[in-house]
Order: structure tokens, then C-alpha cells, then sequence
């Protein structure tokens, strides 16, 4: 029973892990955002939990030596909010992310 409860774990974090990276392949801006925050809180960066998206992306960036990777990091946040905060059915001004091979190359330079 155990061994079973574990591989019905295990399995269902892979299809968890498999939908996300899905999400982020058609673009799912916020969920890049969300990333892109946790990355950074686990590489060090803190923001207090008043901080709007533009205070975390400069935070972030500060953290950042490279200027490519920065103007990434405000385009997630941007098209992060534009995602949130536009009308239904708006899509974000930039429609054709690379978001996973961005958030990897942003989590390299954290480390």
C-alpha cells in the first residue's frame, strides 16, 4: 500500500511538472512570473510582501551581471501584469515567449 501511495505520488508530480512546462512552452506568462520569483527568493533575493512587480524585477535584476537576462527578467514582469491585469481575452503584447529556455538561463545566473 505504501509503495503504491509513493508511485501515485511520484507520477502525479511528474504530470504536474509535464503541465507546467507545457503552460510555459505556449506562453503562460504568469505562471513564468511565479517562477521567476521563486527562483529568486531561493537564490537569495528579498523583497518585502508589500513589493509590486516592478520592485521585484529591479530587486532581481540588481541580482543579475548580465543585461540580456535583465531586460528578460522586466519582459516576464510586464507581460506578467499585462496577462493579470488586462481584459478578458487581451493577450499580452509579446506573444511568442521562449519562457522555459529564458527561466533556465535566469536560474543559472542566480545561483
Amino acid at each position: 500500500a505504501c509503495g503504491a501511495l509513493a508511485l501515485a505520488a511520484a507520477l502525479s508530480a511528474l504530470a504536474l511538472g509535464a503541465l507546467r512546462r507545457r503552460r510555459l512552452a505556449r506562453g503562460d506568462w504568469e505562471l513564468a512570473w511565479r517562477a521567476l520569483c521563486r527562483t529568486a527568493r531561493r537564490s537569495g533575493v528579498r523583497w518585502e510582501t508589500s513589493a509590486t512587480e516592478d520592485e521585484i524585477a529591479r530587486l532581481v535584476c540588481e541580482a543579475l551581471d548580465d543585461e540580456r537576462l535583465r531586460a528578460a527578467v522586466r519582459r516576464v514582469e510586464r507581460n506578467a501584469c499585462l496577462a493579470r491585469y488586462a481584459q478578458e481575452g487581451a493577450a499580452p503584447a509579446d506573444a511568442s515567449p521562449e519562457l522555459p529556455g529564458l527561466l533556465a538561463s535566469v536560474r543559472r545566473a542566480l545561483k
